[in-house]
């Protein structure tokens, strides 16, 4: 008996606590979104909790052995349920009816002596805080690990598989399709891992399906406004589950409409691995809303994915920091990534087709180019180069007619195939081939003369066969590209590296 009053506060608190991940055995494979902090009160789950436990006699028959496991509960998740540590909620989050029926938080009296007092250990705690900031002592971690992941190498591209079991009877096969995928590339755009459908859910690794009611697991639905979704982790399977009774939309948020790409975003990461997060606003957190049709990663959810799967390992084969528009590109095969300069980091939602933003380009550049003489892109490829339009507001436009042309129609003494180009701090432009470096004469529009010489003569510590450069137009410094590495040149022309691409700066340049 005491086993089942056990399981059956333990089942309860799940339904309390939203962001719970502490269930009975049976069930703490699954974890479960519930936006409890939106739908009710607190005070009024807890006396539902009450209620129904004296319901069950749990509460007459064990009153110390419940009250111990409540508190062990709350105690875990007093930080991310606004709880105290000793098993009680805070007065100040008691919540009471006002005049106009919302709900509001109880006001507190205090004295100045108390805000006196208040003032100075605040003062102290952020005079520690700075102390510990500046000797590396703060742990700045919030995301949280369940502990197991796919068997994949830590820095590897790997492919995981999906599929939908049972789809929803509300929105379409395509529309639910198309969300899904967005969801999972997503999480594609900042690990090393790729997703992929497959025909047969027995085939998958992650297996979706909507559902209502119990649906043969341990979680049953409880209809509209209830439980929402659950996910399984790596260890026990990593699957799905969708309440089919809620009002999933993959549009517009209207009433009580549920994005889909929202909660499915939110699973994925539980399949993955990924526990709540205490960071308010990130998609992990337990009280992500939703209603809202703009669903980003946060970069606590970067952090923590890349703690479980590690970096992805991009390859830079061509760059640019456009004076055009004021971003940078960088390119890999068919696809380009905007970046975030300030952050060191791709924008999210990219990596894009190439040849949506470049016309006449599909893949496999040999290097993007922005030259200094007159500051207008040019893409380089085999024997070919490119030449392209600027319109008044400075952005990118189509081919110029007659291109692409012959490379040494229009650069005399450059060779075809290059490696790399760029336009240096003052103004002098240079090619890369294998370990040769081409020095290009703006005023007379051919190749310097003495050149080529070795790169090492002119850009000691920069390795050969590199495979891009370029001038950050972000901080005015040279980069230079080969495999994994980059390496840096600053104005005085030291060159430092070889640097990591992903760690410090080029971060998220993930394949999808």
């Amino acid at each position: 008996m005491e086993l089942e009053i056990y399981s059956q506060v333990a089942i309860l608190l799940t339904t309390l606590f939203s962001g719970s991940d502490t269930r009975p055995a049976a069930s703490r494979q699954t974890s479960i979104i519930r936006l409890q902090s939106v739908e009710y009160p607190r005070s009024s789950q807890v006396q539902k909790l009450q209620y129904r436990l004296s319901r069950q006699g749990a509460l007459n028959k064990r009153p110390l052995a419940v009250e111990n496991v409540l508190k062990s509960s709350i105690e875990r998740r007093a930080v991310m349920h606004r709880l105290d540590r000793t098993g009680k909620l805070r007065k100040e989050f008691y919540q009471f009816p006002s005049k106009n029926g919302r709900i509001v938080q109880k006001r507190k009296t205090v004295t100045q002596k108390t805000i006196d007092y208040l003032a100075n250990v605040s003062q102290q705690k952020a005079a520690a805080k700075s102390s510990m900031v500046r000797s590396g002592k703060v742990r700045r971690r919030r995301y949280l690990l369940q502990g197991s992941k796919w068997p994949v190498i830590p820095g590897r591209v790997s492919t995981i598989t999906w599929n939908v079991a049972a789809w929803s009877t509300k929105l379409s096969i395509g529309d639910t399709n198309k969300t899904l995928a967005e969801a999972f590339r997503m999480w594609a755009e900042v690990s090393p891992l790729i997703f992929r459908w497959v025909d047969s859910t027995s085939a998958a690794n992650i297996a979706i399906m909507f559902a209502i009611g119990d649906h043969g697991d341990t979680q049953p639905f409880d209809g509209s406004g209830g439980l929402f979704a659950h996910a399984k982790f790596p260890q026990y399977g990593g699957s799905i589950h969708f309440d089919d009774a809620e009002s999933w939309t993959t549009n517009y948020i209207s009433g009580n409409s549920k994005s889909l790409l929202a909660a499915a975003v939110h699973e994925i990461g539980h399949s993955l691995g990924l526990k709540h997060s205490t960071v308010s606003g990130s998609v992990m957190s337990a009280h992500f809303s939703l209603q809202t049709s703009n669903v980003v990663l946060a970069d606590d959810d970067v952090n923590g994915i890349k703690a479980i799967y590690g970096r992805c390992q991009p390859k830079v084969t061509a760059i640019e920091s456009s004076m055009n528009d004021g971003r940078t590109y960088s390119f890999n095969a068919d696809h380009y990534w905007r970046l975030n300069d300030a952050k060191h980091e791709s924008d999210r939602g990219y990596p894009s087709k190439i040849h949506t933003k470049w016309q006449g380009i599909t893949d496999n550049i040999d290097d993007i180019f922005l030259w200094g003489h007159n500051w207008r892109t040019y893409i380089f490829k085999g024997s070919w180069y490119y030449k392209y339009k600027i319109f008044g507001d400075n952005t990118l436009g189509p081919l110029e007619p007659n291109y692409p042309k012959r490379i040494s129609q229009g650069w005399p003494g450059v060779p075809d195939d290059i490696d790399a180009a760029f336009t240096g701090i003052h103004g002098d432009s240079y090619f890369f081939k294998g370990d040769q470096v081409y020095k290009f004469d703006n005023g007379i529009d051919q190749v310097a003369n003495g050149f080529p010489v070795s790169i090492n003569q002119v850009f000691a510590g920069v390795p050969n066969n590199i495979d891009s450069a370029f001038r950050w137009y972000y901080d005015g410094y040279v980069y230079f590209f080969k495999d994994e590495y980059y390496w840096k040149m600053d104005y005085s022309g030291n060159i430092a590296g070889s640097f990591l691409i992903g760690i410090d700066g080029w971060k998220n340049l993930c394949d999808v």
